[in-house]
C-alpha cells in the first residue's frame, strides 16, 4: 500500500507541496503498514520529497496516530510539516535563481521532479561547489537517476519524461581490443607461499617448480589492519595474509604472503592512516565529503563489455569532488607535487565491465559508491589480476557471465579502505569437458605500495590452469584446511 503512495507525489515537479489531508491520510496509511522496513522507506521518500527532517516525521506521525488525539490538535500538528517544506520550495526556487545555466541548458525534456532537485541540491552542497557546471549537471542526475551518460543525453533529446532508455546495440560490433600489461619484472623471485595439506599434493609440487615456498602454517592473532583476514604464520613466526583463494572443484588453493610493513612514505610499504580522524581530514580538505563505500554486486557479460567500447567517462576528480592524492593528503600522508600519478581514483566495477549506475547495492535509494582511492599499485593488481581476467574469459566464450562481489572493508575513522575483497563466481566447461562451478577471492590493499609482480601472476595463471586438469571436479573430496579460532 505504501509503495502506491509514493508514487502520488515522488513524480511531482519542484513546486508539488503535500496538503494538510494528505499528511493526514498518510499518517493513517503508515499506522496500518506493519512491515518496518516499509515504514521507513515510505519516510525516506517523504522527506526526500518534502524537504522535512525524516526523524520530524516520524515523530509527527506518531503523534498523529495516537489513540486521544483530537481533529483540532491534528491540524496544529500537521502545520509543523508544512513550514519546512514550505522553507524547500523557498530554497529549490532560489537555486534555480542563483544559476541561470540550469535554465539554459534546456532541461525541461527531463522532467526534474522535486526529490530529483532535492538529491541535486544536496549533492551541490556535499561538494560546496560554487557555481553548477555542465559536467556536474550530467554527473550528479546520472547518479540520481541511476542511468548512463549516455541515457541521460538521448533524454535531453527527447521530448516526452525520461524513464527507461533500451541499449543500443550495432549491428557491426566493435571489436573487443586487447588492453597491455607491462607486469613488473622481479628477476625470478617468488613472494608467496603455500601450504600443503595432503602427503601427495600435486598442486604444491607444481607450484614449487614455480618458486613458491611450500611450507606449514599455524594460527596466527588478528590484526587491525587486516580486518576480516584469517592470517597465519610461518614455523620461523613471521606473519603472512592471504592473496587469493582460486578453488579447483572443491579444493581451494590458497596464496599467502608476508604482511606489508608500514613505510615512512608513499611508495616504501604501506601507508599508515589508522591515527587520522574525521575532524583531520575535514581540516586537510575542507571540501573533502567522500563517503564510504559499500559492498557492490555486479554481473559482468560479453554483449555489455561491446557495448561500452568507446563509452567516455567523466574525470574521477569531477565526480568525487577532489583529486584522489589530495584525499591521501587528507590523511596526512605527504606526497609530492609530482607524485600525484601514484595515486588513483580505484573504481570498484572497472568502467568496460559497466556502468555505475547498473551495479547492485543493498539499498537502492542510496548514491552508488564506484571509487575509493587507491595506490597506483593496488589499483593495477586489481585490473591485471581479476578485471582483464574476467574479461578475457567472457571474450574467449568459456562462460556467458561472471558474478562480481566487491566488499570494501574500513578501520578508524578515514575514508581510504584498508581492503577490497573480490568474490568472482562463474560456470564453465573445461578442456575435459566437465561442467566447473569456479571461484575465486582476491584481497587488494588500497594503502599499500605492493605491486605483483611477472612471477606472482605467472603463479596465479598455474592455478588458474588447473581447472583443465579437472575431470570429475564436483566428486573431490572437500578441502580440509583447519579454520583458526583466535
Amino acid at each position: 500500500m505504501l509503495d502506491s503512495l509514493i508514487y502520488e507525489f515522488v513524480p511531482k515537479d519542484y513546486l508539488h507541496e503535500i496538503s494538510t489531508q494528505k499528511w493526514l491520510d498518510y499518517s493513517k496509511a503508515y499506522e496500518q503498514e506493519k512491515n518496518e522496513s516499509k515504514r521507513t522507506s515510505f519516510l525516506k521518500a517523504l522527506a526526500r520529497h518534502s524537504g522535512t527532517p525524516i526523524a520530524q516525521i516520524r515523530l509527527t506521525f506518531n503523534a498523529l496516530i495516537a489513540p486521544d488525539i483530537m481533529p483540532a490538535d491534528q491540524e496544529k500538528i500537521i502545520l509543523a510539516l508544512q513550514e519546512p517544506q514550505s522553507l524547500n520550495t523557498m530554497k529549490i526556487a532560489q537555486f534555480l535563481q542563483n544559476h541561470p545555466i540550469l535554465k539554459t541548458r534546456q532541461l525541461e525534456s527531463l522532467f526534474i521532479t522535486r526529490t530529483e532537485w532535492n538529491a541535486f541540491i544536496a549533492k551541490f552542497e556535499q561538494q560546496n561547489r560554487k557555481k553548477v557546471t555542465n559536467s556536474f549537471i550530467i554527473e550528479a542526475l546520472c547518479t540520481i537517476r541511476k542511468i548512463s551518460r549516455d541515457q541521460l543525453l538521448d533524454g535531453l533529446n527527447t521530448s516526452g519524461p525520461l524513464r527507461s532508455v533500451k541499449r543500443k546495440y550495432i549491428e557491426t560490433k566493435p571489436q573487443v581490443r586487447n588492453i597491455r600489461s607491462f607486469y613488473v619484472d622481479d628477476g625470478g623471485i617468488n613472494p608467496l607461499i603455500y601450504e600443503s595439506t595432503a602427503a601427495e599434493d600435486e598442486v604444491a609440487e607444481k607450484l614449487e617448480t614455480e618458486g613458491v615456498r611450500i611450507t606449514p602454517l599455524s594460527c596466527a592473532t588478528p590484526e587491525k589492519r587486516y580486518p576480516g583476514l584469517e592470517l597465519r604464520q610461518t614455523p620461523g613466526g613471521g606473519k603472512v595474509r592471504p592473496v587469493c583463494n582460486i578453488h579447483t572443484g572443491n579444493n581451494r588453493h590458497t596464496l599467502f604472503k608476508h604482511l606489508t610493513p608500514y613505510g615512512k612514505s608513499l611508495g616504501q610499504g604501506r601507508v599508515n592512516v589508522s591515527d587520522v580522524s574525521s575532524d583531520d581530514i575535514c581540516k586537510n580538505l575542507s571540501n573533502l565529503l567522500v563517503k564510504r563505500a559499500e559492498p557492490v554486486e555486479y554481473v559482468a557479460t560479453l554483449p555489455i563489455i561491446i557495448d561500452r567500447i568507446g563509452v567516455g567517462r567523466q574525470s574521477a576528480r569531477s565526480i568525487m569532488g577532489a583529486s584522489a592524492a589530495d584525499v591521501f593528503r587528507a590523511h596526512e600522508i605527504e606526497i609530492s607535487p609530482t607524485g600525484g600519478r601514484s595515486i588513483h581514483w580505484a573504481h570498484l566495477i572497472a568502467n568496460f565491465l559497466g556502468d555505475t549506475q547498473d551495479l547492485i547495492v543493498a539499498d537502492s535509494t542510496e548514491e552508488i559508491i564506484n571509487m575509493v582511492p587507491s595506490t597506483a599499485a593496488a589499483n593495477y593488481n586489481t585490473l591485471e589480476a581479476i578485471e582483464l581476467f574476467i574479461r578475457k574469459t567472457l571474450v574467449d566464450k568459456k562462460t556467458a557471465q561472471i558474478h562480481i562481489r566487491v566488499t570494501p572493508e574500513y578501520s578508524g575513522e578515514g575514508t581510504i579502505p584498508d581492503l577490497l575483497t573480490y568474490a568472482l563466481s562463474w560456470t564453465e566447461k573445461n578442456d575435459m569437458g566437465a561442467t566447473l562451478d569456479c571461484h575465486e577471492d582476491f584481497y587488494i590493499f588500497p594503502q599499500s605500495s605492493y605491486r605483483f609482480t611477472k612471477t606472482v601472476h605467472d603463479t596465479i595463471k598455474m592455478l588458474r590452469n588447473e581447472r583443465n586438469n579437472s575431470i570429475f571436479a564436483e566428486d573431490e573430496e572437500d578441502d580440509e584446511r583447519p579454520t583458526c579460532h583466535l
